[in-house]
Order: structure tokens, then sequence, then C-alpha cells
């Protein structure tokens, strides 16, 4: 009793905590670029006192629920990477055994028969590699057994268990709840794009026109196209990558972008219907976190920087290679800042070192075998840019 009544504690701290940084809460940021404190539309602007009594109220109204666990991933520099490797090579053979039977299991709890039709034949149209991708683009975010194959599936089988919370929490009337579920099922029915490509900024945008396209009943097939649309929220991006966000400024929208938001937390595991934990991994941590390695070279530079490079991102170290030499810096910044990682310290093997005073921002994506992305040497006040590829077969 004590050992759940502690993960309760810790639950309500954490959810608290999670809640406080989506509404920027006492100057934090939640790394949209909306400024200032968020209120929700059933809450009047500057209205602190109702904001912080639905913190609280919902973080221990969380926190009393059944199969949700907490816990706690490492910082960049502290052994994330290594600790996310372990926690999905362990989870490997279930989630892709599982995912997509919990996710039909979450289709199955729309209680309205042409609703749940209508999700069906969404779930039928939809790209093949939404059931096997996982379920971030870098594998850094999210629960880390979500890196796994079938993790974007599982994700969405979440985000549905977090909706039945959440709208149980705010009084969902039975056709709401249907309408959400729809929504919830396939707001990332289109994530990787049309065609699939691996990751759309307007992925939301894309599900929302893929559901109003479907066969349903209008009402519900509006709302639930309004849902995938608007998921993004305060973090929605245009499809070149600029901002573009929305306050959620309607119920069905707020308990949406809330759903997908806590389900998706890298300290919080969701049980959902249909899971099951009981198959063997597939996969080690080794299989999960290669080296991977890249080349490219700079077009604007001072004498200082080499004209191109090699980097291999391995683990939490960086391997530079210039002309020849190999040079070796670690996780100089424990936080992700711009998409970026930060490396420092580079030392060599034979005394010479052409990186001396340098440091190094590396695409955080790049860990985890991008196509490609972006280095940054800088040194003082210099910088040099370096778009980096695979190398060629």
């Amino acid at each position: 009793m004590n050992s759940v009544s502690n993960n309760r504690t810790i639950l309500r701290q954490e959810f608290k905590k999670e809640l406080q940084g989506y509404y920027q809460m006492n100057g934090l940021k939640n790394g949209s670029p909306i400024e200032g404190t968020i209120y929700p539309p059933d809450i009047a602007p500057n209205d602190q006192v109702a904001l912080e009594k639905r913190v609280d109220d919902l973080s221990s109204f969380l926190a009393a629920k059944d199969g949700i666990t907490f816990r706690a991933t490492p910082e960049f520099g502290k052994g994330r990477i290594e600790d996310r490797a372990e926690v999905a090579a362990a989870a490997s053979g279930w989630v892709k055994a599982s995912s997509r039977v919990a996710l039909q299991t979450a289709t199955s709890m729309i209680g309205n028969p042409a609703i749940q039709a209508m999700v069906n034949e969404g779930l039928k149209g939809a790209d093949a590699e939404f059931f096997t991708a996982p379920s971030s683009k870098s594998g850094m975010f999210h629960p880390a057994d979500e890196i796994n194959e079938g993790g974007l599936a599982l994700h969405t089988a979440r985000v549905v268990q977090m909706g039945e919370h959440l709208g149980e929490f705010f009084g969902l009337n039975p056709s709401e709840k249907d309408n959400l579920r729809a929504g919830l099922v396939l707001h990332d029915s289109v994530k990787g794009g049309a065609p699939w490509q691996g990751y759309s900024n307007e992925h939301g945008e894309l599900a929302g026109q893929f559901i109003s396209g479907l066969n349903g009943p209008a009402d519900a097939k509006a709302v639930a196209a309004q849902i995938a649309n608007n998921h993004m929220a305060l973090w929605r991006q245009k499809a070149d990558g600029t901002p573009n966000p929305a306050v959620p400024d309607n119920k069905m929208d707020m308990i949406a972008s809330l759903s997908d938001y806590l389900a998706a937390r890298d300290n919080i595991y969701v049980d959902a219907p249909g899971m099951d934990k009981t198959a063997a991994p597939i996969s080690t941590p080794e299989d999960r976190m290669k080296p991977q390695t890249y080349t490219g070279t700079t077009k604007n530079r001072n004498q200082e920087f080499p004209r191109g490079m090699e980097i291999t991102m391995d683990k939490e170290d960086l391997h530079v290679v210039v002309n020849g030499n190999t040079y070796t810096g670690k996780i100089s910044d424990p936080e992700i800042k711009d998409g970026y990682l930060s490396y420092a310290g580079f030392e060599g093997k034979d005394g010479k070192n052409e990186l001396d005073g340098m440091s190094v921002k590396a695409n955080f994506w790049l860990l985890t075998g991008a196509k490609g992305g972006k280095v940054v040497l800088t040194k003082g006040t210099d910088t040099a840019d370096y778009f980096v590829r695979p190398p060629q077969a």
C-alpha cells in the first residue's frame, strides 16, 4: 500500500509540474512561441487563482487513476540516451505485438456504431507506417517504449486513454466522448505526411482533411476533424517549420491538446486496454542507439574552421574527424536548445587539436539516424555551419 501511495504522490507532483509547464505558469516556458501564461477557454484570462485550482484538482484526479506510472528519465549528459535505449529494448517485443491491438481496442470504445465505422474506415485507409512508426521523429521524447516499431500506434492508444480520464474530469456527455475518441484515434494518422515521408509539420491539418473525407455522421466527422487539425495547438507549425500556434478556444480542442500532451510526457507511462507486456524483447539496447555517422562541408568560414568534417554521434559523445584526425567531445549542456545538443571539451590522441577552444552544436535528431541536419562550430564570436548527411554507400 505504501508503494502505491508513494507512486500517487510522485505522479501528482509530476502532473502538476507538467501542467504548470503547459500553461506557462510562474514564468515557465513550454517550447512554444507564445509568451506569458496560457489560460484555457473555460477560465477567464488572468484568473491565476482559478488556473492554480485547475492544476491542483486535475493533478490529484489523474494521480488517483489506476494504470498510470511514473518513471524518471535522466537528463541529457546524465545517462538519458542509454536509459531510453534500455527501456525501448526491454519493451520491443510487446510493443510490436500489442500496439495495434491496443489501437483497435481504443476504437472499439466508441459507442456509436456509425462513428466507429468511420474511424475503422480511417484506420484501413491510413498509411501502413502509421502502425509501425515510432511515436517521435527523434526518439528522444515521449515514453521510451514508444521508440519501437508500433510506438506511434501505442502513443495513440495512450492518448485515447488519457482522453477517457479527461473526458470524465471535464464532464463530457456520451456523444462528446465518442467524438473525442474518434478524433484522438486518428489525430496522428498522417503524421508522416501525404505521402508518408517520416514526419510532417502539418500532420494535424492533414489528419483533419483525411477525416473530413471519410464516411460518417456529419457532426461527429466535423468535431473529429477539428480535434485532429488543432491537436498540436501551442506547438503547431506551418509546412516550412515556422510557428503557427493556436491556443485551444473550445472544450473539445482543450481536452484533445491536453490528452496528447500529457500522454506524451517521457516520465509518465499510461496503460491502455489491449496492451500485453508479456512478449519477450526482440532487440537490445545496442540495437536502439547505434552510433550514427554523417559528413558535410561549410560554404562560409574563416580559416580557423575546417572546410569539412565527419561526425559520429555515439550516445553522449560526439566524435569529429578533421583532416584524418579524430576528436571526441561530450554533451556540455543537459538541455536541448532550439533543436540542438551542445558538445565541448574536444580532445585528440596526438596532442594536436584543430578543435581547440571550439564548441559544437548538432541537431539532436541526428542521434537516431536522420537523413541529414546541421552542425554548428563556434569559437569566440565566430561560427561555421555544416550541413551533414549520411556517407554515400
